[in-house]
């Protein structure tokens, strides 16, 4: 029972880690509180974390010598669910600007430490499961805050944020099951100062560029299916809602089948899922038809094992000395990817914004970025 209660604990700590836009259907109410702040001032409340996690990771690796895992991770929980309560306190917004970069800071010291325990932790079949259910563990989270946020927006747009007050016994969690000075905390001071090897550095930074060409595909499906589904003159903004919510709540079902996949595919599973995922992104730009939906929900199922695979390469390749910088750099190439989709997509529009030139771009992108995937796979060794 011990070592169940330590694995949801730490499998906790993924369940809050995409839930920064959670806040987002507070933004009407936002606008009538701050009035003469311009619409997009107050949008950039809801994405702003996302600078903050930017920063974390970048620093990583020297706060990483200067904090332990179990301290980044209290820190970060515990500055989570402060910045939760901000709005209720002082709903100023210069305090909340404020506390929304920090609250993406704690995020960030979050990101690294929440994927990187548990390939210290474990090994073998039992790692690959766990870093399975560590994803359908976000997508989970996330809908559960984003239900919460729509049910406390009742109270005015400041209780919304209260959703972050999950992050209390989450923090419970990891303080009563998850053992402090074990091996894990041994290893890690043992290796504090190691530095990466050149080789080491390659995989880390192809890996990198791999989860920012899935996250960039992914973000763009996410931004342009609702106007894809609008033109094709077979559903409206909540038939595109549907669409990308079955998108989301698939990634449960990939969590689950990924240790399978693993088992069944190897070191080729990269390359079969972001091949799969970019078949179907261009599938999606030429349907007719509400065959998006079944187009989507394949779409989303792919990026899901493809985006997992990706952590779970740096687990077998990474010694524990470097695992949590290495993490840190392909978290970052996932940041890079999400914050570059609108540059792209507005470079793209320059030529054309139709569907089939837009997701047979990614498409097509997404193939060759697997294979290249493929090939850092097989050449960084074990």
């Amino acid at each position: 029972m011990k070592k169940i209660m330590e694995k949801v604990s730490i499998l906790a700590l993924s369940f809050i880690l995409t839930t920064s836009f959670s806040i987002s259907s507070a933004q009407s109410a936002m606008f009538a509180y701050y009035k003469g702040i311009p619409h997009s001032m107050i949008e950039l409340l809801v994405s702003l974390p996302s600078a903050g996690i930017m920063v974390s990771l970048i620093f990583n690796k020297w706060i990483g010598r200067l904090f332990s895992e179990r301290q980044m991770i209290v820190t970060g929980l515990v500055a989570y669910a402060l910045c939760g309560f901000i709005p209720l306190i002082s709903p100023a917004y210069p305090v909340v600007f404020l506390s929304r970069i920090i609250f993406g800071m704690a995020v960030g010291l979050l990101n690294v430490s929440a994927i990187a325990i548990i390939s210290e932790r474990y090994k073998g079949k039992e790692r690959v499961q766990t870093l399975g259910i560590r994803g359908s563990a976000e997508v989970v989270g996330t809908a559960v805050l984003t239900f919460g946020v729509s049910l406390l927006i009742r109270f005015g747009w400041q209780a919304a944020f209260l959703v972050y007050g999950i992050s209390i016994p989450i923090l419970l969690l990891y303080l009563l099951f998850v053992p402090y000075g074990s091996t894990t905390e041994a290893v890690e001071e043992k290796h504090r100062d190691v530095k990466m090897t050149g080789g080491q550095w390659r995989t880390a930074l192809g890996l990198a560029v791999v989860a920012a060409a899935i996250v960039l595909s992914n973000v763009m499906i996410t931004v342009r299916i609702p106007s894809v589904v609008e033109q094709v003159g077979h559903g409206t903004a909540q038939t595109a809602g549907v669409i990308l919510a079955a998108m989301q709540f698939v990634g449960i079902l990939a969590g689950l089948a990924f240790s399978p996949l693993t088992h069944l595919f190897r070191d080729r599973l990269l390359l079969v899922s972001g091949v799969a995922f970019g078949v179907a992104q261009m599938l999606i730009g030429v349907s007719p038809n509400l065959l998006i939906l079944a187009l989507v929900t394949i779409a989303g199922f792919a990026y899901s094992v493809a985006l997992t695979t990706v952590y779970n390469v740096l687990s077998d390749k990474m010694p524990a000395g470097v695992l949590s910088q290495a993490t840190s750099i392909a978290v970052l190439g996932c940041s890079a990817g999400s914050i570059a989709t609108t540059f792209v997509l507005s470079l793209l529009g320059t030529i054309s914004s139709a569907p089939v030139f837009i997701f047979g771009f990614s498409g097509i992108l997404m193939i060759l970025v697997s294979f290249f995937g493929l090939w850092i796979v097989r050449k960084s060794g074990k």
